[in-house]
């Protein structure tokens, strides 16, 4: 079959009356531990990938607690949280991110490429918002 031919759409009678079988391009892709149907014209509107957002909450959460008390550490922090210091860290590292990346991963705008782990595993994150947006596929 040809790529640029248009898939098939048929139509068939039940005792209902007529129903219509539409095809639209789709493909299945691995994000983190799950598949995902992505449709290639991206009219899907995504939902907010949790992982995702759990990860900036927290991080949010450690930055404020840093702001509240200035005395705490970010180790003390991390312990009253339940984690180590260095996930402490990487997850405040997220605060930096640029407003318009952190509001397209709350509606679920982002990359399906783009995980909790492959975010938080970004050790080298750039500081200048343009430059976060191309790492991150936003550009």
């Amino acid at each position: 079959m040809d790529d640029d031919a248009e898939p098939p759409t048929t139509a068939q009678s039940n005792s209902d009356g007529y129903f219509v079988i539409l095809t639209i391009p789709v493909r299945l892709k691995r994000v983190g531990n799950e598949m995902k149907i992505i449709v290639e014209d991206g009219s899907h509107p995504e939902a907010p990938n949790p992982s995702l957002v759990r990860a900036l909450v927290r991080a949010h959460v450690i930055r404020d607690r840093m702001l509240a008390d200035k005395t705490l550490t970010l180790e003390e922090i991390a312990k009253s949280e339940g984690i180590v210091s260095s996930y402490a860290t990487r997850l405040f590292r997220l605060t930096l991110l640029a407003p318009d990346i952190v509001s397209a991963i709350l509606s679920g705008k982002q990359s399906p490429d783009l995980t909790a782990r492959k975010l938080l595993n970004n050790m080298r994150l750039p500081p200048d918002w343009n430059e976060q947006r191309r790492s991150l596929g936003f550009a």
